[in-house]
């Protein structure tokens, strides 16, 4: 089935598009996720399996481009679709359907596609959807990138306590706001979101 595009080609410059993958079926996140990572000027900004997970991906770090099967058990496709373009309103809604039609409630797509349409076909919808500048992510603290920074450099906890001259209560409160604020369930997922967000020697707000 063909790509139904119902916005406008992209304006200015060909920027890089990060591009969230929602799916409920592990087989096609992992599938999407190496086809885009494969794709020049393209990243894949993270997968999610539920709605929720989505959301919070999607406030963190806005994507570019959302790339979304809204079949979830016990949810209408229509009120998934808006959840998550209400978590990132600028981005280029692409939707993945199993048949050669669905009901999107009104939720105004990018483009529709189904899943039996060839790989490329898909990928194509993802290239064609309109870029834009990254958004700067969320706000942390000074001491927060302070505690950021010497994770990114394979810090322990009590490492990082030590040579900040906090207490290891107060460095674990700083390492669950990084979590939280950057949607992360591990340490390893903080560094790693961080990295892709560039916070690395930003100027945190006082605090």
């Amino acid at each position: 089935m063909a790509a139904h595009h119902t916005v406008a080609a992209r304006t200015g410059a060909d920027l890089r598009r990060s591009v969230l993958v929602v799916d409920v079926e592990q087989v096609w996140r992992e599938l999407l996720s190496r086809a885009i990572g494969r794709l020049a000027g393209v990243e894949c900004a993270g997968t999610a399996g539920s709605v929720e997970r989505a959301v919070v991906l999607a406030e963190t770090a806005p994507p570019s481009v959302l790339l979304v099967d809204p079949d979830f058990p016990g949810v209408p496709a229509g009120a998934v679709l808006r959840r998550l373009v209400t978590a990132a309103p600028d981005a280029a809604l692409v939707v993945l359907v199993d048949a050669d039609a669905a009901d999107l409630d009104g939720v105004p797509a990018f483009a529709v596609v189904s899943k039996r349409s060839p790989l490329d076909e898909v990928l194509g919808a993802v290239t064609a959807a309109p870029a834009r500048v990254a958004a700067p992510g969320p706000a942390l603290t000074r001491r927060e990138l302070e505690v950021l920074e010497l994770l990114e450099r394979g810090r322990s906890a009590t490492v990082i306590a030590a040579h900040l001259v906090m207490s290891p209560a107060t460095c674990r409160s700083h390492l669950a706001a990084l979590r939280r604020k950057l949607g992360a369930h591990s340490l390893l997922e903080v560094v790693v979101r961080a990295q892709h967000l560039g916070l690395a020697g930003r100027p945190g707000r006082d605090g």
